[in-house]
């Protein structure tokens, strides 16, 4: 069980007694995901997480997304490979950036204009920056 919260918050040592004493398995009481002993849990089947009521939304998240790449790396086969890769393109909008070069491709069709390749990469090339770039403000933010 992972609990989640500051280490002043009353509400997140509460928490982390409770889970001490109900699991059978290790409890372990991060602030951030770097906190997180992998060894003591890189074993478990199933690891809870818990988190105090004023624990923000992105430490909460930050954990998870750890845990899952743990789960992810775990796993070996072509499901993982694929479901990695699909991730990775999902992240970085480029099926966005397809559909761009899709709806250019019909509209080119569709007035009886010859699509270019160049238009389809720059297209793409513009959508796939416009979508980082977008994710990057949002990271700062």
């Amino acid at each position: 069980m992972l609990v989640v919260g500051g280490k002043n918050s009353a509400n997140t040592k509460r928490l982390a007694h409770i889970a001490r004493e109900v699991c059978k398995g290790p409890v372990q009481y991060v602030e951030t995901e770097s906190e997180i002993d992998w060894r003591a849990i890189e074993r478990c089947k199933t690891v809870g997480i818990t988190a105090g009521a004023s624990t923000p939304n992105w430490m909460i998240n930050r954990v998870v997304e750890q845990l899952e790449l743990l789960d992810q790396t775990k796993k070996k086969g072509a499901h993982t490979i694929v479901r990695s890769l699909f991730n990775l393109l999902s992240n970085l909008n480029v099926f966005v950036a397809s559909g761009a070069v899709f709806v250019y491709y019909a509209s080119c069709r569709l007035q009886c204009f010859r699509p270019r390749v160049s238009g389809m990469a720059i297209l793409f090339l513009y959508f796939l920056s416009m979508y980082l770039w977008n994710s990057l403000a949002n990271l700062e933010t």
